[in-house]
Formats: structure tokens, C-alpha cells, sequence
């Protein structure tokens, strides 16, 4: 590597006008445990009145600074970023000015909506991106997507306990819980939604009020909704109720029964299932409540084949933690990974209750004001262990903690292009994103208010090896639980920098976080690991590069090699022999 001076120039864009800025020193850092991964400090000549009128970091739209610096003419050694103005100082007794400028990682720390934003729809469970894509595109404007470059996209999936109030909503027990009112009822294997059996209402008078009825002790006040599948084997003919097909919900005041709720009415036709649903509160008064099934023909042989199966009643709107129906179960439904199912009672005769067994709460999902949209990702992402960051170039990339740029090593070796080096290994420093340089474990404590009830909840994320000395404890307030895998996601990246080798030399302005660093100290050796963060001093002509999981590379091994030596590239003509160390 020749040692190459980097020039660097800048242009203020202001809407699409351009106005060059005189450089006089410049610092450029890109860092992958901190946001904004791109950041840079320029020192300008003062450009005179009506150019400093317009370096206004909070003027809307946001100025940006293109920012370019070319090492020794060589192509090859540009770089160019551009990157939205965050700060400006003017320094009295030497007229120059001081500019912050970061990329739109600072856009991000900088929006938060104005009202709750929800994100829980199944379309952004389904896949992490979906919600970063969707987050992205609010925060900054316009339509902007993320690229997974390392890892793969997950789900993000919600969990909540739930509880089915309608006993035997599937009518697999011929229970006799359900009252006929100018009807007979039979369960049936004719047709089912779920189970063996569904109910058959067969009307047995001249009257249309046919249906099956059931009391069930809800709450005065309370809001429920119910949901049933209706299956007409032959269309109803004749005189109809004008509830016929539908669900209906009652209460009693004052000793008078009167109708609270109707559901859509199902579809008269032959072998067609209708999804039937009904929304209301109780009155506050009620002193009982009923809920019915209804057929709502005449006792006639083209009126006795209506059905009802998989009928549910859940307290609220009756939707799940993705923001669709709940689907419906009971005590013998199967449990899965996700959620165990039980009856509260006897076995088909009693309401049942799914228990979530994976704790991650739906409120993860709504984006509150106050909070900045980096602050709503992270916990996200960490969870599933992937970063968000945007590059030099603008593109957004998604990564996990194994993500390698290949494009070349950084190399930096004393006698070469090493300058000097700061080897640390500590118990109380700290690192650029706060983290501490060595923590053994690692202990996330959450406490938030839940958006339905307003209870304070509080959950916990640990990963603590056996033997640890040494905790990192972070207190999470007003951040909802996103389930288990930060704390661990958290430790990995802490014990990948438990040792903190900073070395100095002269300026490569390919080197990037996420390469390959083979390091030669004096004292030290060849090591190998990988780039950190990239800091190129302009100014000083010298760059820093900071590593992380570094070995040594004793002397004759394989990784002791120059810059492009491969194994294959001793063969096929000499054998492992003829490989360079």
C-alpha cells in the first residue's frame, strides 16, 4: 500500500441549487456499533454571507453536504457520500466554520410520529423487513426499502393469551346447554367447519322465530364480539325472519328481554359457508344476556337444513395480536410451540383459554409518539439479532452479527503503513455505542404501560453464561417487551470486542467495517479479526481503524500471508509448500 494523501471537496446542496464549500480539514467515521454509521466533521473557509445564511442545519427541507475525497488521483480511491447537515459552528477569531454532517440514520433519531402508529397487521409480522421497509418509508418521506445482506428475514410474530367464553363452540359434546325456541336441534357430521360435528336447526313451527338460545353471564359494560360459520344445505324458502341466518345478542332490563345486536346475516345458498360476526357492549343495567342462533324460516322440508359450527365469543373487538379475527379454539385444540391450550371447566361443556408460551408483546408493534424510529427499531431488531444501517452510498442494508464485507482486507503493519497502536483490554471503559468494553452477561430489564388496559407490565431478557462476573444491566422504561434474543444478540457483540486493538497508519480509503483486518505490531505479531470502524483524519492524513475478535497468527500459518495469496493460488502446479508465511 503507497501512502496517498486524500483531497477532499464539499458542495452545500440547497433544493437543486449547489454551492461549493472551501475544505479546509475534514474527518470521516464510519462505524458499525454506532448510529449513524456515517458521520463527518468538516472545517470551511467562511463562504461569505449569503452561502452562511443557507448552512442552516434546521432548515426545512434539510440541507445536505456532498462530501468527496479523492485519494492521489487514483479513481479507485474515491469516495463520495452525501450526508444531511446536523450542525454548524463558526469560530469568531479565525472566521472558519465547523460542520456536523450524518446520514439519514440522523433523520431517523430525529422523526417520531404524531399519533400511535401500528405496525401489528399480519402483513409486518410476517417479515422483519416489511416493517423496517415500512418505517423507512414514514420516517423519511418517500418509498424506501432495506436489502437483508447477511442473516435472513423473520417474522416478528406477537403472542397473547385469549379465552373462548362459548362452551362447546364446535358441538362436539351433545351438551343440551343450548335452549331450541320453535325449532329442533341436533348435532350433526353432515357438514362441520371444525371437529366431527356441527349443530342442525330444523324449524318445527308456522313461526319464523326459529333459533337456538344460550344465557351466558357477561359482564354488564363489557364489550364482546362473537363469530360463527352457517352452512345452508338447501336455501330457505317461504316466509323469513328478518334475522333469519344471523346472530343475535340479548339482555334483560327491567325484566324485559330486547335485542342488543345483530350480526350480518348469512349467505341462502346451497352449500355456502357464511362467516357471521357481531360486535356490542352490554348494557349497563342488563341483569342477564343471551346469545342466539338463528334459522328464522317455517317448518317446511326446505327449511331444516341450516347449520352452525365454530362459534366463539371473545371479550373486546375479537381480534388477534396481527390485528385479525381470532381464529376459533377450544380445550382440545392441538398446542403448538407458540401456545398451549386448556378448558376452564369440564371437558365440551365449559369456556377454555390459550396460553401463550412465547412471550413478545403486541404493543412492540406500535409506534408511539415521543419515540424517535431508530428507538422503535432497534429493540426489534436486536431481538432477532439483525442491525439496520446505511451505507456509504445511501443504500439501506439489514445484517446480522456475522456479516463480512469481502470486497478486500484491511491490512496495517508496523514497518508498512502502521503508524502506531492502542491495545486495551478493560473492565470499566466504555465503547462508542455506550456498551461496556467487557460485561460477561448480559440483563434487560423492560417496564411499560399496556395500551389496552393501562396496566404497568414489567418482563426481563437475561443471558448469563455459568461462572459471569460481570453483568451489563440495562434499564428499558416505556419500551414494550419484544421477547427474548436481545440480551443474547447484546452479549455476542460484546464479547467480540472484549479487546479493543486501535491502530493508525496511513489512509485507505476502501477499508471498511465489516473486513477482514490482518494487524502487525511490533510487540504483537500478525493478528487477525475484523474492521469495527473506520475513522479517516483528513487533516492529520491518517486513518484509525478500530478491530474486533482478534487472534494471533502464529508464524508460518495459513492466515500469515500477503495481500491476495490463496491456497489455490500456489496450485496446481506446486503443492502446499510453495505457500508464502
Amino acid at each position: 500500500m503507497t501512502v496517498r494523501t486524500l483531497t477532499p471537496t464539499a458542495v452545500l446542496n440547497v433544493g437543486a441549487a449547489k454551492y461549493p464549500l472551501d475544505v479546509k480539514t475534514a474527518s470521516i467515521t464510519v462505524d458499525e456499533g454506532f448510529s449513524p454509521y456515517v458521520s463527518a466533521t468538516l472545517t470551511i473557509a467562511h463562504p461569505g454571507l449569503t452561502i452562511m445564511a443557507l448552512i442552516d442545519p434546521t432548515a426545512t427541507p434539510r440541507r445536505t453536504v456532498t462530501l468527496t475525497a479523492v485519494q492521489g488521483g487514483d479513481a479507485s480511491g474515491t469516495v463520495t457520500m452525501t450526508l444531511n447537515l446536523t450542525a454548524r459552528q463558526i469560530v469568531a477569531e479565525s472566521g472558519e466554520v465547523g460542520l456536523n454532517i450524518a446520514n439519514d440514520e440522523a433523520r431517523l433519531q430525529d422523526y417520531s410520529p404524531a399519533s400511535p402508529q401500528s405496525l401489528v397487521a399480519s402483513t409486518y409480522q410476517a417479515s422483519v423487513r416489511a416493517i423496517v421497509n415500512r418505517v423507512l418509508t414514514v420516517a423519511l418521506g418517500a418509498t424506501t426499502t432495506a436489502t437483508v445482506v447477511s442473516g435472513v428475514d423473520v417474522p416478528f410474530k406477537t403472542y397473547a393469551d385469549a379465552q373462548n367464553l362459548m362452551p362447546n363452540g364446535n358441538f362436539e359434546v351433545s351438551s343440551g346447554q343450548w335452549t331450541a325456541v320453535a325449532c329442533t336441534l341436533a348435532q350433526v357430521t353432515t357438514w362441520k367447519q371444525t371437529g366431527t360435528y356441527s349443530l342442525r336447526i330444523t324449524p318445527n313451527s308456522t313461526a319464523t322465530g326459529s333459533y337456538a338460545s344460550l344465557a351466558l353471564n357477561l359482564t354488564p359494560g363489557q364489550t364482546y364480539t362473537m363469530q360463527a360459520y352457517l352452512r345452508v344445505g338447501v336455501a330457505l324458502t317461504g316466509t323469513l325472519n328478518g334475522d333469519a341466518l344471523k346472530l343475535q345478542a340479548t339482555a334483560t332490563l327491567s325484566g324485559v328481554t330486547r335485542i342488543v345486536a345483530r350480526s350480518n346475516a348469512g349467505t341462502n345458498t346451497l352449500n355456502t359457508t357464511s362467516v357471521l360476526t357481531m360486535t356490542w357492549t352490554v348494557p349497563a343495567l342488563a341483569e342477564s344476556s343471551t346469545v342466539r342462533l338463528i334459522n328464522g324460516a317455517t317448518n317446511s322440508s326446505a327449511n331444516n337444513l341450516v347449520y352452525f359450527d365454530a362459534v366463539t365469543i371473545f371479550e373486546g373487538d375479537g381480534t388477534d395480536t396481527n390485528g385479525t379475527a381470532l381464529v376459533y379454539f377450544d380445550g382440545d385444540t392441538p398446542d403448538t410451540a407458540e401456545y398451549r391450550y386448556d378448558w376452564d371447566g369440564d371437558a365440551g361443556l365449559s369456556s377454555s383459554t390459550r396460553t401463550a408460551l412465547v412471550q413478545r408483546e403486541a404493543d412492540t408493534l406500535v409506534w408511539q409518539p415521543g419515540t424517535n424510529a431508530m428507538e422503535f427499531l432497534q429493540p426489534i431488531l436486536q431481538t432477532v439479532g439483525l442491525r439496520l444501517f446505511q451505507d456509504i452510498g445511501g443504500a439501506w442494508k439489514l445484517a446480522d452479527n456475522g456479516y463480512r464485507d469481502v470486497s478486500q482486507q484491511t491490512r496495517v503493519a508496523y514497518g508498512y503503513n502502521l503508524y502506531r497502536a492502542t491495545d486495551l483490554v478493560s473492565r470499566t471503559a466504555s465503547q462508542t455505542d455506550d456498551l461496556p468494553l467487557f460485561a460477561d452477561a448480559v440483563v434487560l430489564r423492560y417496564t411499560w404501560e399496556d395500551s389496552i388496559t393501562g396496566a404497568t407490565k414489567t418482563a426481563s431478557d437475561i443471558a448469563a453464561p455459568a461462572g459471569f462476573t460481570k453483568p451489563y444491566v440495562l434499564e428499558l422504561t416505556d419500551t414494550p417487551f419484544p421477547g427474548a434474543g436481545r440480551a443474547a444478540y447484546l452479549l455476542g457483540r460484546l464479547k467480540a470486542r472484549t479487546r479493543q486493538l486501535v491502530v493508525v497508519g496511513a489512509i485507505d480509503v476502501n477499508a471498511r467495517p465489516g473486513q477482514d483486518a490482518v494487524i502487525t505490531t511490533l510487540d504483537g505479531g500478525v493478528q487477525t479479526g475484523y474492521v469495527d470502524a473506520i475513522t479517516w483524519d483528513l487533516g492529520a492524513d491518517e486513518m484509525t481503524v478500530t478491530t474486533k475478535a482478534l487472534i494471533a497468527v502464529t508464524s508460518g500459518s495459513i492466515g500469515n500471508a500477503p495481500a491476495g495469496q490463496t491456497i489455490g493460488s500456489v496450485g496446481p502446479t506446486t503443492t502446499i509448500a510453495g505457500y508464502t508465511n
